[in-house]
């Protein structure tokens, strides 16, 4: 299974994302999942990185974004109108 998210995170909160993307990877990795690439949109405003991120299946990413451990979002992210799951669809690979 592939997931591809778009996040956006205030420069000013930079750090504090990258503690949480680690944290997440981490508790990935517990599932068999992976952040696969990260491709960084650099420029004026917000950063913005797109992660491709790979689970074994679609119960293990399920499994993922249910433990307990796992951050529900990142820290200080900016207003969104897409659900926890980033808006990423996932896809069979």
């Amino acid at each position: 299974m592939t997931i591809v998210a778009w996040l956006t995170v205030r420069r000013d909160q930079l750090a504090a994302f990258h503690a949480y993307e680690r944290a997440a990877a981490a508790i990935m990795a517990h599932h068999g999942a992976a952040i696969e690439r990260v491709i960084v949109l650099d420029g004026d405003g917000d950063h913005r990185e797109i992660h491709v991120v790979t689970a074994p299946s679609p119960a293990a990413w399920a499994a993922y974004r249910t433990d307990p451990r796992s951050p529900r979002s990142p820290p200080s992210a900016p207003p969104r109108s897409c659900p926890p799951s980033y808006g990423a669809a996932p896809t069979q690979s």
